[in-house]
């Protein structure tokens, strides 16, 4: 958009004071609407700030207790640091209680997890390993390996002809014999119960 399409624009005011070099000093003081004019501005800048020096404005008190004084529009002092100040949580926490937790958190070292022993459950579940193995040799007569009985332990099936094979996490071994429910047999089933004479 071009500067003389703005429909605001900023409001200059020659200043009375001149600076360093004896130059007349132009200042913003708001803003204007081109289709009214620069002779009603909109004034925005109302509070002029003085920079001061530190112990320069007589308050008739010292900051005795305060970390430091403001030197801006803002209160820049720091916490005091006692680590053991008590937070009463049963009232809204204020900025300063809020920085208060958070460095405390940073501050304390966090807490080293013990390393979890892969080959616990492995020795907890050994004897239950060895049952399960006992127990499928007493029922189909095969040696189950070590990795087929830990997978059904975890739940996998094993299937030795008709029959299914699982167990749980305790060792138990249940079987079943399997449904072989192919497309043809089911077919046959379902012509039986409608009662249709099928050739053998």
């Amino acid at each position: 958009m071009r500067r003389d399409d703005l429909a605001v624009r900023t409001w200059y005011q020659a200043s009375e004071d001149v600076n360093e070099y004896r130059e007349e000093t132009v200042r913003i003081k708001g803003v204007y609407a081109t289709a009214v004019g620069d002779d009603m501005p909109i004034l925005t800048r109302l509070i002029w700030w003085k920079i001061v020096q530190k112990h320069a404005v007589d308050l008739g008190f010292e900051f005795k207790d305060a970390p430091a004084s403001s030197r801006s529009s803002v209160n820049n002092c720091t916490e005091t640091t006692g680590s053991k100040a008590t937070i009463d949580f049963t009232k809204p926490l204020t900025r300063a209680g809020r920085r208060r937790i958070i460095k405390r958190l940073k501050e304390k070292p966090a807490q080293e997890q013990p390393e979890p022993d892969k080959y616990h459950s492995e020795r907890s579940h050994c004897a239950e390993r060895e049952a399960l193995k006992k127990s499928y040799f007493e029922i189909s007569r095969l040696t189950l390996s070590h990795g087929e009985a830990v997978r059904m332990m975890k739940d996998h099936k094993m299937i030795v002809g008709e029959l299914s094979y699982w167990s749980g996490t305790n060792g138990y071994l249940f079987h079943r014999r399997r449904k072989n429910a192919t497309p043809l047999k089911r077919f046959n089933a379902l012509a039986r119960k409608r009662g249709i004479q099928l050739p053998d």
